[in-house]
């Protein structure tokens, strides 16, 4: 799950700092850039993406005994 997650949540922080970065202020604190782009990609990821990608990865996830 740990991969999975991984592979939603980075793409996530790549679009969102690059969507968000020029929008904020220049001269806004670096862990207040952060607090915005996690407080964006925390829902996104819970509601949107890690469903998604629990049913796309779930013979990976879930695997059948025999």
């Amino acid at each position: 799950m740990t991969v999975v997650s991984w592979l939603g949540i980075f793409p996530l922080v790549v679009l969102y700092a690059a969507v968000l970065g020029p929008i904020l202020p220049a001269g806004m604190p670096a862990v207040v850039r952060y607090l915005v782009v996690t407080a964006s990609v925390v829902p996104t990821m819970s509601y949107v993406l890690a469903p998604r990608l629990t049913r796309l990865f779930r013979n990976w996830l879930y695997p059948k005994r025999a």
